[in-house]
C-alpha cells in the first residue's frame, strides 16, 4: 500500500504493519487468506473459499465487493478488482477514470497501480483500463 503493507504467512493468517489511520493495517479476520492486495488506505484479501474481504476505508466505496468466487485480488490507490474463476474482472471502489470498468471478456492475470489496473488475456495480449493521463 501507499504507507502500509500486508502479508499471508504460511498458516493462512494475514499480518499488517505500517500506517494505520483508516483500520487499512488491521486484518477482517485473520485465518483462511491465500493472497492479499494493498491500496492506499484499503487492503483487500482473497480467502481460500474464494471470497474476498476488504478493510480499511471505505469513502470510495472501495470495501465493496461485488459477489463471486475469485483467484486472485489487485488493489490499486483507492479501488481494487478481482479474477473470478471463469476469467471475468470484478472491480470496486473508486470509479472515477473508468478504473472500476474492466473489459468483457476473459483474463489469466490481472495487475493495478495507483490509477488503473491491466490484464493478460488468456490469448497473451494486455489490456488497461483507467487513467491515461500518460498513456
Amino acid at each position: 500500500g501507499a504507507r502500509h503493507v500486508c502479508g499471508v504467512r504460511t498458516d493462512s493468517s494475514v499480518a499488517c504493519w505500517g500506517e494505520n489511520d483508516q483500520g487499512q493495517a488491521t486484518p477482517a479476520g485473520t485465518n483462511n487468506f491465500q493472497d492479499i492486495a494493498a491500496g492506499s488506505s484499503h487492503t483487500c484479501g482473497l480467502r481460500s473459499t474464494g471470497a474476498i474481504t476488504c478493510w480499511g476505508r471505505s469513502a470510495e466505496s472501495q470495501l465493496a465487493v461485488p459477489a463471486g468466487s475469485y483467484i486472485d485480488v489487485v488493489a490499486g490507490s483507492a479501488f481494487a478488482c478481482g479474477l473470478r474463476a471463469d476469467g471475468t474482472v470484478g472491480c470496486w471502489g473508486d470509479a472515477t477514470g473508468g478504473k472500476t470498468i474492466p473489459p468483457a471478456g476473459a483474463f489469466a492475470e490481472l495487475t493495478a497501480q495507483a490509477n488503473f489496473a491491466c490484464g493478460l488475456r488468456i490469448g497473451g495480449n494486455a489490456e488497461c483500463w483507467g487513467a491515461d493521463a500518460q498513456g
